[in-house]
């Protein structure tokens, strides 16, 4: 993929976030009308992103999330990105050179504590 059609590809995913953002606060306030459009926007955004994802390794998947400015966690690398061991490619990014944080925090259901991965600000920039 060439430097332009990606930069137009993020340019349509960051549009589409935009739109989906605005549809989950109405759909908060008003579910019966606004959370079909929500679903079916965020249907559109992982249309527009499987490509860029195609032909990744799990390691860049990883980073590519993670500069999106997702904060990770094992379960939902795991589950949503079906990637089998989520610690080991942290490493192999932390070996590569990148600056991953890992902060732990407490799920406030049921008091569990997690791992929840996220790329160092001063490094992202």
């Amino acid at each position: 993929m060439n430097t332009m059609s990606s930069r137009k590809l993020h340019h349509t995913i960051d549009m589409l976030l935009g739109l989906a953002e605005r549809f989950a606060v109405l759909a908060e306030r008003y579910p019966k009308i606004y959370l079909g459009y929500f679903k079916s926007i965020m249907v559109s955004v992982e249309k527009e992103e499987r490509p860029m994802k195609k032909g990744m390794t799990q390691p860049d998947l990883i980073l590519f999330l993670l500069r999106q400015g997702s904060n990770l966690t094992k379960i939902d690398l795991m589950i949503h990105h079906k990637i089998a061991t989520p610690t080991a490619r942290i490493a192999e990014l932390r070996q590569r050179g990148h600056d991953i944080l890992a902060t732990w925090k407490t799920c406030p259901v049921d008091g569990s504590q997690y791992v929840e991965y996220s790329l160092n600000e001063k490094v992202a920039a």
